[in-house]
């Protein structure tokens, strides 16, 4: 992994030096883009598309175009290049691959290309269960939301970004990680750099870092803990029939701006009434909302505790690695 590390590095800096993106991350042959974006987030717009026969997903980077100042460009350029070099290398039973970037589909664009996820995202997945069979889909997905942020912390990665909207599933049911790394871009290239994500997934030291003696905030593994938890409690309601809601949705006062004082304050969404969420759950959700993140568990530990919880059958593998499903198989 040193190696492979200090090789990207070495590539990343001859990308910059030559102000040109490496060949290995250019494919051409993108075809048959769909007319309109099938998904618009804060980074880009997803356009639906066909590469060697397969459908893919094009991402257009917005912010990359949204100048036509040269030193912002390519402030934004090599943001870009250092992201899909390091998005590039990943290979994960729970991360969404990257298969290159597309230079042809877009005018003086760059474009990320990756599978298409014909299910869509985690929360879209969800609303076609019902009862048990929806409580048990649930709880597979949240350990392997947990597996695939493990592999991203144990590349020294920060997602930046987790929540329902940027969790896909893949064809074969399983939850995909998607879109780290590009809030990272977007905070290197706009001037309000608290934009980037949504206040009610950030940890409290992300919404007021002085209060942390923090100089500045800055995503870390921690803050992807807190937001795991967020997580957790967005997909609660599809453990029965009900609509997928953000953290806070029904509380009093719950526009942003009134969540963001709420969690720098300390206080945390109520457990739901009833048996919605397990008791170990639970659990791990409190202690991942820890108002210092140096209390927070580590995602490893987070993982350990889940699989606790459920029958394995099988050589358990490091849940970092890659080809762990060869070993490993959790029963629902």
């Amino acid at each position: 992994r040193e190696a492979t590390s200090r090789a990207c590095t070495l590539i990343r800096r001859l990308a910059r030096a030559a102000d040109r993106l490496p060949s290995s991350l250019i494919i051409s042959g993108v075809e048959q883009r769909s007319p309109c974006a099938v998904f618009s987030g804060g980074c880009g717009d997803v356009f639906r598309a066909m590469y060697q026969g397969r459908p893919v997903a094009l991402k257009y980077i917005r912010r990359y175009q949204e100048t036509d100042q040269r030193e912002t460009r390519r402030v934004r350029f090599h943001k870009l290049c250092r992201e899909a070099l390091v998005w590039q290398r990943l290979r994960h039973a729970f991360i969404v691959p990257l298969i290159g970037i597309d230079m042809e589909g877009f005018p003086s664009s760059l474009c990320m290309v990756s599978p298409w996820m014909k299910n869509g995202t985690v929360i879209n997945f969800l609303s076609g269960f019902r009862g048990v069979t929806r409580q048990s889909v649930v709880n597979r997905l949240i350990r392997e939301i947990a597996q695939g942020l493990a592999f991203l912390h144990d590349q020294k990665i920060v997602h930046g970004d987790l929540r329902g909207s940027n969790i896909l599933v893949d064809d074969d049911d399983h939850a995909s990680l998607t879109d780290f790394g590009l809030t990272v871009l977007s905070d290197a290239t706009t001037q309000s750099q608290n934009g980037a994500g949504s206040v009610r997934w950030m940890a409290p030291e992300i919404l007021n870092p002085d209060a942390f003696g923090l100089e500045d905030y800055k995503r870390t593994t921690a803050s992807d803990i807190y937001a795991f938890a967020c997580v957790c409690l967005e997909a609660r309601p599809m453990w029965l029939h009900l609509t997928c809601s953000p953290p806070f949705h029904g509380a009093a006062h719950c526009n942003d701006a009134s969540v963001m004082l709420q969690v720098i304050a300390g206080v945390r969404p109520p457990r739901p009434a009833g048996d919605l969420i397990p008791n170990h759950i639970w659990s791990v959700m409190q202690q991942c909302w820890a108002h210092n993140h140096v209390n927070r568990p580590s995602i490893l530990g987070i993982v350990l505790e889940l699989m606790n919880h459920q029958p394995v059958i099988g050589t358990c593998k490091s849940v970092t690695d890659p080809s762990y499903l060869d070993g490993l198989i959790f029963m629902l």
